[in-house]
């Protein structure tokens, strides 16, 4: 048995989960220096694109009577929901954080981007949350219980999951599903025409943009020291993650999804160079919006 298909073997995930040491804090020799550039140039980035939706959203521009009351309605729903979605942001990146933090003699680069990260992440669900209550009242929680249960995923549970590595972390979160959530909200804001929501989903997709490249910048760093054994592992993590996810009703989205995963794979499992369209993202730049992508 290979060690790719060993891997995705459910009883050898879940025996390598179990033999995986606690997750305990070794703080010293405590690296501070750059060492990952690109990543340390994302979080200066994201600090130079500081925004406060108090500030740099014009929220007095927003005109009821442009919408009917069923739109009103409807508009209160959908950005209630955005704000739900948003809101797992709130415990998945401390948890990431903290779990980077317990790596031993890791870079200091991820922990400083994740920081601001996690700020940014408030700052979406204010927004989403400020807009629902503007167009007619936030909805606190959906009407359905069982849908309810669909926003408690617990990815902070498996941040802290000593048996999931950090990397095979990245590839799922970060890359993938992070991924997704950009692909989304481009969307949204390609077909926004109300000024106040084309500013939040404007202000949102700066900062996916850069969450996003986080994720592969990291792994590209990361790889060239992988192991058979951890690419193997990396790889079964995504296979399961996509075995358990699609897009529905959405082709253009979910061939999206199944880019990401097999632009993941190839790099994962073959040593392949990232392709050009996932080189574009990742990128370095100055902040911008390249919702064209």
């Amino acid at each position: 048995m290979t060690a790719q298909v060993a891997a995705q073997d459910p009883q050898v995930r879940r025996a390598r989960r179990r033999r995986a040491d606690p997750l305990v804090e070794r703080r010293f020799p405590l690296h501070l220096e750059p060492h990952i550039q690109t990543i340390r140039g994302l979080y200066h980035q994201a600090k130079s694109a500081h925004w406060d939706p108090e500030k740099h959203i014009p929220w007095a521009k927003f005109d009821r009577s442009q919408y009917t009351p069923e739109q009103l309605r409807a508009a209160a729903l959908s950005w209630s929901r955005r704000a739900w979605t948003e809101y797992g942001g709130l415990p998945e990146t401390p948890a990431i954080l903290i779990r980077f933090c317990l790596e031993h003699s890791g870079e200091s680069d991820p922990k400083m981007f994740l920081t601001v990260r996690g700020s940014e992440e408030a700052w979406h669900t204010e927004c989403c949350w400020r807009f629902a209550d503007l167009v007619g009242g936030y909805i606190d929680r959906p009407a359905n219980a069982e849908y309810s249960r669909l926003f408690n995923q617990d990815f902070h549970r498996e941040a802290f999951e000593p048996g999931i590595s950090v990397d095979a972390y990245i590839a799922v979160h970060s890359a993938i599903l992070d991924g997704l959530d950009l692909e989304l909200n481009r969307g949204f804001l390609r077909q926004a025409t109300d000024p106040v929501v084309g500013t939040i989903l404007k202000r949102m997709v700066q900062d996916k943009e850069r969450h996003v490249a986080f994720g592969w910048v990291y792994l590209g760093e990361r790889a060239s020291a992988w192991t058979e054994a951890q690419r193997a592992e990396i790889a079964a993590e995504i296979d399961q993650s996509s075995a358990t996810r699609t897009v529905a009703g959405c082709d253009l989205l979910d061939h999206r999804l199944k880019l990401h995963e097999h632009d993941l794979r190839a790099f994962v499992r073959h040593r392949h160079q990232l392709s050009s369209f996932r080189q574009r993202s990742i990128r370095a730049r100055s902040v911008g919006c390249s919702c064209n992508s």
